[in-house]
Formats: C-alpha cells, sequence, structure tokens
C-alpha cells in the first residue's frame, strides 16, 4: 500500500503541472494512471475503471483551484464566455456520473480513448485562421448544448473537460493562452458538481472509499498536484503557441491510444 501510495504523489506531481500548464483538469492523465495503479493494488478490472473515473473527478477540483487562482491574477479568464456556456455545463455534470454508474466499464475505456484521438487529431490539424464562428454569433440555446454535451462527456468519462473546451474557445476566436485559462475555471465549476455526484454511496464494498471516490489517492495525487499546478501554469505563459499545441495533441493521442488497448485487451 506504501509503495502504490508514493507512486500516487509522483504521477500527482507530474499531472499536475501539465494540467496547469495546458488548462485541463488531468483527468486525460488521473484515470489512466489511476486505472493502473488500482488493477496493481488488487483491484478488480470494473472496480479500478469506475472508481478512477469518480476518484480523477475529485482529483481535478483540487488540481484546477490552484491553476485558476493563478490564471485569474494574470486577468486572462473571459467571463463572458463562462456566462453563456455555465448553465449547460452544470446540467451536464449532474447527469454524467449517474451515466458512468450505469455503463460498462470496458464501453467506457472505449469511449475515453477514441474522445481522446479525435480531440488529438483535431487540434494537431488546426491552423490559427480556421475559426469559422465568432462567439458573439452564437445563440444561447447553441452554448447550452455545447455545453451540455461537454460536461456529460467530461463527467462520465471522468475528465476535466478541458480537452474539449479548449478545442471549443480556439474555434470560437478565443486565443490559446485566454483558452487554457478560461478552462482552468469552467473544469473547476465542471469538478465540483460532478464529484458531488460521484460521493453518492453505491454500496462498494471496496474499502477506504466512498460512492466512487477512493480516498487514499485522492489524498496523494491532489495533495501533490496542487502544488504542481500552479507551476504549470505559470509556464503557460512562457511558451510558444505552437509547443502547447503539439504537447497537448501528442498527450491525448497517446493516452486514447492506451486506453484503447487497455479496455479491448
Amino acid at each position: 500500500m506504501i509503495e502504490i501510495i508514493i507512486y500516487m504523489i509522483c504521477a500527482g506531481a507530474a499531472i499536475g503541472f501539465f494540467a496547469g500548464l495546458l488548462g485541463i483538469g488531468g483527468g486525460i492523465f488521473f484515470v489512466p494512471a489511476l486505472f493502473f495503479l488500482l488493477q496493481k493494488e488488487g483491484m478488480s478490472h470494473a472496480d479500478a475503471m469506475k472508481l478512477s473515473i469518480g476518484t480523477s473527478q475529485a482529483i481535478i477540483l483540487f488540481t484546477t483551484l490552484s491553476s485558476t487562482l493563478t490564471h485569474a491574477k494574470k486577468r486572462s479568464i473571459e467571463w463572458g464566455f463562462i456566462r453563456n456556456i455555465a448553465f449547460g455545463l452544470i446540467a451536464g455534470a449532474i447527469i454524467g456520473p449517474i451515466a458512468t454508474r450505469l455503463m460498462h466499464e470496458r464501453l467506457l475505456g472505449i469511449l475515453f480513448g477514441i474522445v481522446e484521438c479525435l480531440f488529438a487529431l483535431y487540434f494537431a490539424t488546426l491552423k490559427p485562421d480556421r475559426t469559422l464562428i465568432e462567439i458573439k454569433k452564437i445563440d444561447f440555446p447553441l452554448i447550452t448544448l455545447i455545453g451540455f454535451v461537454t460536461a456529460f462527456l467530461s463527467t462520465l468519462m471522468g475528465i476535466g473537460g478541458g480537452m474539449i473546451l479548449i478545442p471549443l474557445m480556439v474555434f470560437l476566436h478565443i486565443g490559446l493562452k485566454p483558452a487554457i485559462a478560461t478552462s482552468s475555471f469552467l473544469t473547476f465549476l465542471l469538478a465540483l458538481v460532478g464529484t458531488a455526484g460521484f460521493l453518492v454511496p453505491t454500496g462498494s464494498t471496496e474499502p477506504y472509499s466512498i460512492g466512487l471516490v477512493y480516498w487514499p489517492a485522492l489524498a496523494a495525487m491532489a495533495g501533490a498536484s496542487i502544488i504542481t499546478a500552479r507551476f504549470g501554469a505559470m509556464a503557460t505563459y512562457k511558451m510558444h503557441r505552437r509547443h502547447l499545441k503539439l504537447i497537448f495533441s501528442f498527450l491525448l493521442m497517446f493516452i486514447g491510444i492506451w486506453m484503447i488497448y487497455k479496455a479491448t485487451g
């Protein structure tokens, strides 16, 4: 158990930095890391998958709080976009945890991997001048629907939503760095609602868990990621846009392929 906790602390520190750097919750990394470590601890495939998703949402709550505060000090958050999308985002975050409990764990793993690969391809090929719609031209029903779908998929898979929100905001002509900053806050909001849903008791027999949240992993990974997410957020302002985009795309594709392999293997 001690060895697994040490691995969790190290993983949390590394993931926290990249989460802060890229403006994401880190779920695209937390879920696979937790899945691997919980299985290594002896959990079944089914329990490890669902506990990874629920615990990831809880960790994201703390990680994004740290990076959001850093971005807020830089005044990089697009509050207008947040006001437009918040209603749909909250509604989707309420329903997502319910769907997670009902879906088969292998289907969850495959869905997680496919979505990541699709967004990796989109983000890698996105050009600065490929903006088709100005944010001011999107009406409330459409942006609400986008927020709902984003939050539903994110909480369903235990991720923060940044891998959907950042490409969306870039598509809507919001700069990459403001998009990263805004994504941090929206991911915090999404994780707050999603975590509440995952804490509802499920009758699980796994010790040290409430609902689908595994407390030893939450304490170890969240504690480490809170510290490093702040440094990652600060590094965002020192890196070139192209480098950020390539890092984001590569990591999405790698984790996506790995999750599909694990779910079908």
